[in-house]
């Protein structure tokens, strides 16, 4: 298994992207293009301001998250809550000529800034990471003339994580490769397209430590306005679980999730007037646990 040095700034780098992640939950466009703004990335419609998150529990709403936007679309702050309604982690993104500058990231509790500071020259981009000064790790992103991002090095003073990334003649991702080093294949990902530009197959080969493989088939169903309805997931060839997605007016109203064929989890979904989601209701079908998120929108017009 593939070690990283200094394990405290990472650790806390790692917390930050899966709660941002969290935050985001299921809306954030796959994409590795530089050109789209974040509310693109997050699959918001609009000219939004503001967004935020809160956890609705036995009638009691708590935020989770909020973020700001510039009127492009870019997010220009973006605050994480703890589960007591106060600010974990604060981070302000900085801009210049449109290109994104710098990130500090500022857990208020302990009292540590963390920057990623960038540098943009020609198709490359160096990102370096700080936790209170000190310099911990650093990241170098490449992308062709389309600003598609080509290869993409997270590094540290003991371990390098390289990602090549290949493209279409419609742009579309038709293969990531990762690897340790540089020269030990971690995971080998195809995507595969139809004459429509939708994704009907995915292929993912993940290799262990010990050289072994596991095998990940998805494919992807369509009806016909070209809405996904359905999503497959085979590991080593068996069914692993399904999604069925259904739809009104070409709105995502409700996700269903399978364990082989049994449900485990439904998510439903309402809309605003300017068709962006406000209320998630997740319904776990194991533990009979349902939670709600709601999401308030400021708009600049």
């Amino acid at each position: 298994m593939l070690v990283l040095g200094k394990t405290k700034p990472i650790k806390k780098t790692i917390v930050l992207l899966l709660l941002i992640s969290y935050a985001c939950k299921e809306q954030r466009k796959e994409n590795v293009n530089v050109l789209h703004t974040d509310t693109e990335k997050l699959n918001l419609k609009g000219r939004i301001k503001s967004r935020t998150g809160y956890a609705i529990k036995d009638s009691v709403k708590t935020i989770t998250f909020k973020d700001n936007f510039n009127e492009i679309g870019f997010l220009i702050e973006r605050n994480i809550y703890n589960f007591y309604g106060n600010v974990w982690i604060n981070e302000t993104y900085d801009y210049k000529n449109n290109m994104l500058n710098k990130i500090s990231s500022h857990f208020p509790k302990d009292n540590t800034l963390n920057i990623k500071q960038y540098t943009h020259n020609g198709n490359i981009t160096t990102i370096h990471h700080y936790e209170n000064t000190a310099a911990t790790i650093s990241e170098i992103e490449k992308f062709d003339l389309t600003k598609n991002k080509i290869y993409h090095a997270f590094i540290t003073d003991q371990d390098t994580l390289s990602t090549f990334f290949k493209y279409d003649h419609a742009n579309n991702l038709i293969s990531e490769t990762l690897y340790a080093n540089n020269q030990q294949l971690i995971e080998d990902t195809k995507h595969t397209f139809n004459d429509y530009n939708l994704q009907v197959k995915t292929e993912k080969n993940n290799i262990n430590c010990s050289g072994e493989n596991t095998y990940y088939n998805v494919s992807y169903l369509y009806d016909d306005t070209n809405n996904k309805i359905g999503i497959k997931t085979y590991k080593n060839n068996i069914l692993e679980s399904e999604e069925k997605i259904i739809y009104n007016n070409k709105k995502n109203i409700e996700h269903q999730f399978f364990n082989k064929n049994t449900g485990t989890k439904i998510i439903t979904y309402t809309y605003d007037s300017k068709e962006n989601i406000i209320t998630e209701q997740h319904e776990d079908l194991v533990t009979n646990r349902i939670d709600n998120t709601i999401y308030l929108i400021e708009y600049y017009d």
